[in-house]
């Protein structure tokens, strides 16, 4: 696939170092700059042939703050290094821990019975300096961001070894399984904070962090253009809901379905704790037009080790299917109450079409969601099938707001209740903010 293809004109400017807003990495670097002993691997140049400083010199906040307001004859991250950066062993230490330690890389690796073929891959990816450099900031400015993306580089290897994907190309997945939120560096480090609520605006920056990895990969080069393909599909969905360009199956390559399905489990397996292996399975059936149905299938097995049948409250399961029943009844409501002939409009249908899907899921999953008393029917007396009953409303209410949350991102106006809005965007913005307080009120919904 020519590289042309992975990343169009239109997504994102051309790749250069004037590309990019530098301001928070930056930021983040000179914080590090004072927790770490950060010094120059070469004498450093000016554009115009004056030194500045010395090979070997220590570099400070300060210092560094100079130095990049100053026109470089060479890139700043080309020359300086940081004491104990991040390596090869360091990452192949940090991942076999999480072989242990977290719930879902541990099932894979027992699952397969073979976990030295989940850290192989990470031992042969390219690691030049500049990139170690940003590795290194996240492992100790965004611990969090790393763990994930080594979690996410386990789970993609779990699956690349069930498609029997050949050895070299196993590498390039590991690189963009690591590589791949390097982005988020650039965003301000308060937006990645897990109880933040985004504004659209700051959504939008988010939504835009494949771009700005695929720029910082291909600014750095030596890396295969798969792995830049990879990277920015890893937020795409196969039935067009995902982000930053909405792709569909056909146009999602087999890596980046790969990396994007890894990137949900990693994700929600820490999100779920000990509880992963039973929430996940159900999260990724309801999903299963979104997401790979043939990798899916190699995971749901190796993920039942162990389930376990937790103690849950029917009632708090039957108030989440009471939630997801309002929600597609107050939509049906609105709907009823627009008049003949009145202009429907573009995100209408869209909301039309993307309840449409998730009743449809919910339906195959365990009953239509307007008779939230169907599954809990069948679970009651059963604590497995009540814990699956309420992973199942939790997921379904997640989704609900999700959805709210892409409408207002794309239609930002239907934020403003002031505004004169048409019939049809009125009665999206209506359901928007009554899902939203619905969602807001009842206890452990979206961001359980």
């Amino acid at each position: 696939m020519p590289e042309t293809a992975l990343l169009p004109d239109s997504a994102a400017p051309a790749a250069g170092p004037e590309a990019l807003d530098d301001t928070h990495y930056r930021q983040s670097f000179g914080a590090l700059c004072e927790d770490q002993v950060v010094s120059a691997t070469n004498a450093i140049y000016a554009e115009n042939g004056t030194k500045l400083i010395e090979k070997g010199s220590r570099i400070d906040r300060e210092l560094y703050a100079r130095l990049v307001q100053h026109k470089l004859r060479d890139p700043i991250d080309q020359q300086i290094g940081i004491e104990g950066m991040v390596n090869h062993e360091s990452l192949e230490a940090m991942a076999a821990a999480l072989l242990d330690q977290a719930t879902v890389p541990r099932l894979l690796a027992a699952s397969l019975g073979r976990p030295a073929a989940l850290l192989q891959p990470l031992r042969e990816l390219p690691l030049p300096g500049p990139i170690a450099l940003k590795l290194t900031l996240m492992r100790d400015r965004c611990p969090a961001l790393l763990q994930h993306a080594l979690a996410t580089l386990l789970v993609a290897m779990f699956l690349a070894d069930r498609a029997n994907m050949p050895t070299p190309l196993r590498s390039h997945l590991a690189a963009a399984a690591l590589l791949r939120d390097i982005g988020m560096l650039h965003m301000d480090p308060a937006w990645l904070a897990a109880d933040r609520r985004l504004n659209a605006q700051e959504r939008r920056h988010l939504h835009a962090h494949p771009i700005t990895s695929v720029l910082l990969i291909r600014q750095q080069g030596g890396y295969a253009p798969e792995v830049a393909a990879a990277v920015f599909e890893h937020h795409e969905r196969l039935d067009g809901s995902g982000y930053p360009r909405g792709l569909r199956a056909e146009r999602i390559s087999p890596m980046g379905r790969i990396l994007l399905l890894a990137e949900l489990v990693a994700a929600l397996g820490h999100k779920f704790g000990e509880a992963s292996p039973h929430r996940l399975g159900l999260v990724l059936r309801l999903n299963h037009r979104a997401l790979p149905g043939a990798l899916i299938a190699q995971l749901l097995p190796a993920l039942q080790g162990d389930v376990l049948a937790s103690k849950v409250q029917v009632e708090e399961a039957s108030q989440r299917f009471a939630g997801v029943a309002n929600a597609f009844e107050q939509w049906t409501e609105l709907q009823q109450d627009m008049k003949p002939g009145e202009v429907r409009g573009e995100a209408f249908a869209w909301l039309n079409s993307r309840l449409a899907g998730l009743r449809q899921s919910l339906t195959e999953a365990g009953g239509p969601p307007e008779q939230p008393s169907f599954l809990l029917a069948h679970a009651a007396g059963d604590d497995l099938h009540v814990a699956d009953a309420l992973a199942l409303g939790r997921e379904a209410l997640w989704q609900l707001g999700s959805i709210c949350g892409h409408a207002l991102q794309r239609w930002p106006a239907l934020a403003d209740a002031e505004r004169d809005h048409a019939a049809g965007d009125a009665a999206v913005a209506r359901w928007c903010a009554w899902t939203g307080a619905m969602l807001a009120g009842l206890p452990g919904s979206s961001v359980d």
